[in-house]
């Protein structure tokens, strides 16, 4: 679901081991073939309040990092589609 940021800037992240490549099995699977929700397969939520990014250093270095970290989606490089070309923090 999406939601307006901007609107309701209190945000929950949530990421799953499942989401992680390097921890695919030899059999393909994650988790151990468990469910990603089971309790084994580990989880993070960041949770708080999400900051719109001004400092112009700190952008340059997010640009940059996300040019690195995503050469396969290199829009995320140039104020990011998904949020509205603008680079968000979480507080």
């Amino acid at each position: 679901a999406s939601m307006d940021v901007l609107a309701n800037p209190h945000i929950s992240l949530s990421f799953t081991e499942a989401m992680l490549p390097d921890r695919f099995g030899k059999d393909g699977q994650v988790c151990g073939g468990k469910d990603e929700g089971d309790p084994t397969c580990g989880m993070l939520v960041l949770s708080g309040t999400a900051v719109m990014l001004e400092d112009k250093t700190i952008l340059k270095a997010a640009e940059q990092a996300f040019g690195q970290r995503h050469p396969l989606a290199p829009w995320l490089a140039h104020g990011g589609a998904h949020t509205g070309g603008t680079y968000m923090t979480i507080q």
